[in-house]
């Protein structure tokens, strides 16, 4: 029996600040399939952390490839870039962020629209010989959100001009905060106008103290929007 799109029920995307942690309420899409049977869920949230290590040559592979490979295509064809993909095995959850150039974000009929195309690929596997997909497989479409992640050289290139945190690895060179206020010699989250993006590192504008960051020294970086 073919996977069928049941009910799809979204929430308008919002973002809250909960223990110091960055916490986004997505707009989700419940697509679940558990031996041959169907349930009909209910209006639900899913809520997770927004930010993971910046890693600019994360390879995919297995089965995270495979659906990778699906999610691009999917997402391209319906005219939307794939921001990020996260595949968790232990929930055999997938998450797909996609952004529309035009607004850099998505909306909730878009994220829907690109919910419906992929519902196909998952009848086709399951039809096939050698199905890999999980039998209960949870798809969620979103937007990448106000506080979104940044883990790819693109990630950066796209929001030059605008205020991001960086969370970096360790201690700077003293010698590059030399000349730095006290209150940034002492931080280890860096929150500034991104003002430039290179192969290796990235300079944001602190409050008038310009920081060169390398990609190497970041634990995690995001968006940071002044609300």
């Amino acid at each position: 029996m073919g996977a069928q799109l049941l009910q799809c029920k979204s929430i308008y995307l919002k973002t809250c600040q909960t223990n110091s942690n960055l916490v986004q309420i997505q707009s989700v899409i419940k697509v679940v399939r558990k031996l041959g049977w169907f349930f009909k869920p209910p209006l639900f949230l899913v809520f997770f952390l927004i930010g993971e290590n910046v890693d600019l040559v994360k390879k995919r592979t297995g089965i995270e490839e495979k659906f990778f490979k699906i999610a691009d295509k999917v997402v391209r064809e319906n005219g939307f870039d794939l921001y990020d993909m996260q595949y968790v095995s232990g929930s055999s959850t997938l998450m797909v962020f996609i952004m529309n150039q035009e607004t850099k974000t998505a909306d909730i009929d878009e994220c829907v629209q690109v919910t419906r195309a992929m519902n196909p690929f998952f009848e086709e596997e399951e039809a096939s010989d050698i199905n890999w997909i999980p039998n209960d497989i949870v798809l969620e479409v979103s937007s990448p959100g106000m506080y979104r992640s940044l883990k790819t050289l693109k990630h950066f290139e796209l929001v030059v001009g605008d205020r991001i945190n960086c969370l970096i690895q360790g201690k700077l060179d003293e010698e590059l905060l030399a000349d730095a206020p006290k209150v940034i010699k002492k931080s280890s989250s860096f929150i500034g106008v991104l003002k430039e993006v290179k192969e290796k590192n990235i300079l944001i504008d602190i409050n008038g103290f310009e920081l060169c960051l390398t990609f190497e020294q970041m634990k995690k970086a995001n968006l940071e929007p002044e609300l």
